[in-house]
Parts: structure tokens; sequence; C-alpha cells
């Protein structure tokens, strides 16, 4: 039978709804302050018997957590070998350098213990032992690996959520320049998450406050979307933001604040695992901009963030200011001024900057240490010809991207943004 629909009707049938999704994350979590006793036996359980235990530089080791996980794998009478040196904004080589390990030790479970680096360092391991071909072309050439080994993970440094994503970022050098990419795949995501508050204790407020900012970098991707329909998402990511925004100055209160080091760690883990932004679509041309100051200044991807989100929000705020009014509005409880919304979505970036500053983050290229000059080197890696352009929420050619960099780079306090 044939269905025949009048004006009205077929005006409401072409609303769209919340982006489709397809939900997928495997990661069992365990909290609480003495979770990471059961490492070993969840491994063990998991048919790991030859485990090859990765962590960073120093910090794991200095505060006795490499030795304290140890002790987990030995109760459980399971084989370890302890790899370190993972650097803050991870290099390829060093994956190279674990997967021959692996291959050579018949590793069977990998273990990351740490930060976003050193998880984004073991996801490209774990899978790099089966992949056919050069690990690269997972970040160059969006080829999928099918096959990782199992992964667990006992997060030091809550900021980027890595435990629960599908996602990794790298760092190469390719014909005297670095460069910076990101891979996807749900063999990435790890088979468990360990969230022990008590483990991030040794951490100073300012790293992390660096690490905060990833946190909030990771929910505004979805936040700031053209996607309709998504009331409870919005509420969600909003929900998240504002926690940040009021633990993390109590952590400079009180360093020993156990209750907002736990909740900031949940924060971390919720704002990169996509439950906050379900049936949106989310906007990542933030970390794109960062990606490239970190590779011209090596600069801790938080801090990168931080001096970038207000400037992109100031340069978008043109083209969509009711969107950074709600913003302002219900994480800053900023009053909006329905007259003109724009001053609204301006005192929300103001709020955001003061918060930046009091948690003692830069707000400029200066603090980061890169030079203005460089602005035509990182827009040019960009690779913005043609007409090519970045982001779904405004997108920005090579000049849009020139300005907001622009706007980072020059930034002062006092300044009028109007």
């Amino acid at each position: 039978m044939q269905v025949w629909y009048n004006e009205k009707q077929c005006k409401y049938l072409s609303i769209k709804a919340m982006e489709s999704f397809d939900f997928f994350r495997r990661t069992r979590i365990i909290f609480g302050q003495s979770a990471d006793n059961e490492v070993g036996q969840i491994i063990k359980y998991q048919g790991g018997t030859r485990v090859l235990l990765l962590h960073g530089e120093k910090a794991a080791i200095k505060y006795g957590i490499v030795e304290r996980i140890g002790r987990t794998l030995d109760r459980s009478g399971l084989k370890y070998f302890s790899k370190g040196g993972i650097k803050s904004n991870p290099h390829i080589d060093k994956v190279y350098e674990c997967i021959e390990f692996c291959l050579s030790n018949s590793i069977n479970y990998i273990l990351a213990v740490g930060g976003g680096s050193v998880i984004d360092t073991a996801k490209i391991v774990a899978a790099g032992v089966f992949f056919d071909g050069d690990i690269w072309d997972m970040f160059e050439k969006h080829r999928e690996p099918y096959r990782s080994l199992p992964l667990g993970c006992v997060v030091t440094v809550p900021a980027s959520g890595s435990e629960c994503s599908n996602s990794s970022s790298l760092m190469r050098e390719k014909d005297g320049r670095r460069e910076k990419l990101i891979a996807y795949s749900n063999s990435f995501v790890p088979e468990f998450a360990i969230l022990n508050p008590d483990l991030t204790l040794s951490l100073s407020p300012r790293v992390t406050a660096s690490g905060c900012v990833d946190m909030i970098n990771h929910v505004l991707e979805g936040y700031f979307s053209n996607s309709t329909g998504v009331l409870l998402s919005d509420k969600l990511c909003e929900a998240v933001l504002s926690s940040i925004i009021e633990l993390l100055p109590q952590i400079y209160e009180d360093p020993n604040n156990i209750d907002a080091r736990a909740n900031l760690m949940l924060a971390a883990t919720l704002s990169h695992n996509d439950i906050c932004c379900m049936g949106r679509k989310s906007d990542n041309v933030i970390t794109k901009l960062a990606n490239q100051l970190v590779v011209e200044n090596d600069c801790p991807f938080g801090d990168a963030l931080a001096v970038l989100i207000p400037a992109w929000m100031e340069y978008v705020v043109q083209f969509n200011p009711l969107r950074i009014a709600q913003f302002s509005n219900r994480v800053f409880g900023i009053a909006i001024n329905f007259e003109d919304p724009k001053i609204t979505a301006y005192d929300g970036i103001k709020a955001l900057r003061a918060f930046f500053k009091n948690v003692k983050l830069p707000c400029n290229f200066v603090e980061l240490g890169i030079k203005t000059e460089a602005i035509a080197d990182i827009v040019n890696a960009l690779d913005l010809k043609e007409g090519k352009t970045l982001g779904s929420f405004v997108p920005l050619d090579a000049v849009a991207c020139e300005a907001i960099l622009s706007l980072a780079a020059n930034y002062c306090e006092g300044r009028d943004i109007f």
C-alpha cells in the first residue's frame, strides 16, 4: 500500500535525529584504592603467561609503582619483562624495539603502567606483533589492524583516557622533520584498566592540570558539534566539564585530596571512551593543531591545548555564538544575554582562559616556548591545499588555521576579544 504524507508531515519526517552510532568498548574498568592488587590474577585468568610491562622514564620506578605491579605478577606465577623509557609524545622507534622484543621472547600479554603516552605505545606494540607491513601504515595509510596481543592498563596519569579508547597517537621523524599522527582501531581497545587514585598522589598539581586540559579537549571535541537531538549527550559533556573545573583547583589546595583525584581519574576515562559523545559527530581539529605544536617544540600536549582551545573558540564564535553561549552558561554559570548571545560566548571564553591561568597553564606561544615565526611552517605541515579543510563544527582552511594560531601566539591578558 502506498502511503502519502502531507506537507506538514514531510517537514517532520525530514528532521534529522541524533547521529547513528555503533558503540563498542570491551574494557573492564576496575576502580579502587587496592585495585592494582588484582592485575596478576586478571592477566592469568585471560591466559597471559609471559608479560611485557611497559612504563615511562622515571616516575613509575622512583615511586615504586613498577615494583608494586611486579609483585602482583610474581604472586600469580607470571613471567614478566619490564621495559621503560617511554617519553611524553612517544616515538615510533620505541614501538619497533618493543615489537622485536615481543617476537624474540614469546610475549603473549602487554601491560601498560603509566599515562596516555605509555598506553598509546603499548597499543601499537600489541597490534604490531601481528601486523603485516610497516606499523606506520596504521597512521599514514589508515591500514587497520584486525588482531593484537591482549593489553591491560594500570593508569598512573589521568589525562588522555587512552585506557578505554580505540585510538593511539605517535610521532616519527621523516626527512628531518617530525610528524605526529593518530590511528584508530577497535583492536587497540584494552582488555582492562586499573584505576587506583592512590597511584596519582605523586603527580604535581601542575602535571595534573595539563592532564585535565586533555580531558577537557576530548569532551569539547564532541560537544562542539552540529549534530541535533543530543540533549542527553550535552548534559553528560557539561557534567564532566564542570566537574573538572571544580575539582582541579582542589588539587592545588591539597595535593593529597584523594576524593578529587578519584573523580578526576574517572573523568579522564569518561572523556575519551565516547560515552559522553554518542550520537554526535566529533571535531578533532584542536587535537590536530596541538599535535603540530608538539612537533614544533615537544611541549606537553595538555599545555599546547590550553593555548589553542580558547583561541579556536575565539575564532569560531562568529559562526556559532549560540553554541558557545550554551557552554558559557551551563559550564561556567554565566547568565545568557538573550539580546546578544555573543557577549555570553565571549564571557565564557574569558572564564576558560582565567581558569587555565589559575591552574598555572600557559596562555600563548611565548609561555610554550614557540616562536611566532613558526606559524607558517605549522600551517604548511597541515597540508591544506586545493580547498582542503579541517574540522566539521566550522570547517577551517589554511587561512583560518593561521588566524587561530596567530590568536594563540599573541594572546595577552586584558586584550579585548570583541
